[in-house]
């Protein structure tokens, strides 16, 4: 009798185990075919994004900083919004807490982030400020009026200047401040600069205009040469085709340069160029290079006599490799910052991976004019108040 119970007890139990088990595999398999929807059908994500995940917010549910006076200036940088006046910046986080000031003697900034770093120069002046966290890591003077700044991941910065004898000139610091090069370019203006990832290479796009054409040109110059032969340290120059013009260079390795002109965008690698993308094909709207390891640009479809939709592609030039995202409206601007897009539809501000998947949605009731983003925290931009939403 006694060993009939203990069966029968044992048997409850296994029963148990079974109905638990079953349970726990229908669970994952609902879940499991719950993603697979949200990951392939665009329309059950967008209702998703919406309705379970809030991915939705409306102006004025936010948090907000109240800004007043003239030349009010800021950016976005790591989880912090960054806020010039008077010669003072102002950190503030995502609840719109000021964390931390620093007093610089600027007027008028240019900033420019890259991972840890947060640099802010005197446009057209000569004083430069690198700060990490919420204080100044080290500073300089240029020679001449400051007209472009870069950083890389490293805290690796790039400064191009100009005076009465060069149209331009090119400075490249080490992370600690080390002064590592000087390029005075006498004949040719530069457009953009870029730092490699490993800290090997200064990628200079400038335009030869001394001649009846207009040149492009790009110029790659080895680190560790021009520290003991600057003179000698240009170990590639790629000319383009004529009626090209560079607007833009960004690195996304050690040594894949992105390439943005005014009618295609290229990759150049181990002294080749190749095309990735067709400005003139179709109607592209707005592009960028500002990206990790990827590419982005709006491409405009028609809907009707009236309407179109905006076709986010995001291309990976490593593999070839697209997403999209598609917004059954019309873009005004594009923004991007490493790994996310924001896409300016006028009164309404979407935000999304470099996956093409929603990240954050923000509804205004105003014009949206101006938007600041890291890859943690966006500024949308008014005259008297910056509404932040994290991402």
């Amino acid at each position: 009798m006694k060993e009939f119970f203990t069966t029968e007890k044992q048997l409850r139990l296994n029963i148990k185990k079974t109905v638990f088990l079953i349970m726990v595999l229908l669970i994952v398999l609902i879940v499991g075919i719950i993603i697979l929807v949200y990951v392939l059908n665009e329309n059950f994500r967008e209702w998703a994004d919406t309705k379970i995940l809030f991915k939705e917010i409306e102006q004025g549910k936010t948090v907000s900083i109240e800004i007043q006076g003239e030349n009010i200036q800021a950016t976005a940088f790591d989880q912090y919004i960054v806020v010039l006046q008077e010669k003072t910046l102002k950190f503030y986080n995502n609840l719109g807490v000021n964390v931390g000031n620093i007093s610089v003697d600027i007027n008028n900034a240019m900033f420019k982030t890259a991972g840890k770093y947060l640099v802010v120069a005197e446009k057209n002046g000569n004083k430069v400020y690198v700060i990490t966290g919420k204080t100044i890591y080290w500073e300089t003077e240029t020679d001449g009026e400051i007209t472009q700044i870069e950083v890389n991941d490293s805290g690796y910065i790039g400064i191009v200047t100009s005076d009465i004898s060069y149209k331009n000139i090119v400075y490249l610091f080490s992370n600690n401040g080390s002064q590592l090069l000087k390029t005075y370019l006498a004949n040719t203006k530069v457009i953009s600069i870029s730092i490699s990832k490993n800290n090997q290479y200064l990628a200079i796009a400038e335009i030869d205009m001394s001649g009846v054409i207009i040149q492009s040109n790009i110029k790659i110059v080895s680190v560790e040469k021009a520290k003991s032969n600057p003179q000698d340290s240009i170990i590639t120059t790629f000319k383009a085709d004529v009626g090209k013009l560079i607007v833009n260079i960004q690195y996304q390795n050690k040594d894949r340069l992105i390439c943005m002109y005014n009618d295609t965008i290229d990759m150049l690698e181990e002294g080749k160029s190749t095309t990735l993308v067709d400005l003139q094909q179709n109607k592209i709207t707005y592009s960028s290079i500002e990206l990790n390891n990827a590419l982005t640009y709006i491409e405009e479809k028609p809907t009707g006599e009236h309407t179109s939709n905006s076709y986010v592609w995001i291309l990976n030039p490593a593999h070839k490799t697209t997403k999209k995202y598609v917004a059954e409206k019309v873009a005004k601007e594009i923004y991007s910052y490493e790994n996310v897009i924001g896409l300016n539809f006028g009164g309404e501000l979407y935000v999304i991976n470099k996956n093409g998947w929603l990240i954050k949605k923000y509804i205004a009731n105003q014009e949206i004019n101006s938007v600041i983003m890291s890859n943690k925290i966006v500024g949308i931009v008014y005259r008297d108040k910056i509404e932040i939403m994290d991402i």
